[in-house]
């Protein structure tokens, strides 16, 4: 049998987590709390900073058309971004028609 390592911090600690869409076994590591599957490569994509509060942002939601980022100080901070995914080389740019939101009733 092969020896599972979580992708992010190498530990060989952890337990099953449920399945992924894919039913894919979904693990989750002891010692980072990270959640990964046997396929799992770590995350490479920079992280942009919230324009509103220069927080880091955090992949909130990703399909195969763009990436939502959501700002790390949610829900203090509401602020998102919504980034179009260019098929033909796997690079992230911006949409032309969308950018950040915020909720109205940000109080910064």
């Amino acid at each position: 049998m092969k020896a599972i390592k979580c992708p992010f911090c190498g530990s060989q600690a952890y337990n099953r987590y449920g399945k992924t869409k894919d039913g894919l076994q979904r693990y989750r590591c002891l010692v980072c709390n990270k959640q990964f599957t046997e396929k799992s490569k770590p995350n490479s994509i920079k992280r942009p900073s919230c324009p509103q509060c220069g927080q880091k942002m955090y992949v909130y939601m990703k399909t195969q058309k763009f990436i939502r980022w959501r700002c790390s100080r949610y829900p203090e901070c509401s602020t998102y971004l919504k980034i179009a995914l260019e098929e033909e080389n796997n690079v992230v740019l911006p949409a032309q028609s969308e950018g950040a939101y915020s909720s109205p009733n940000t109080n910064n």
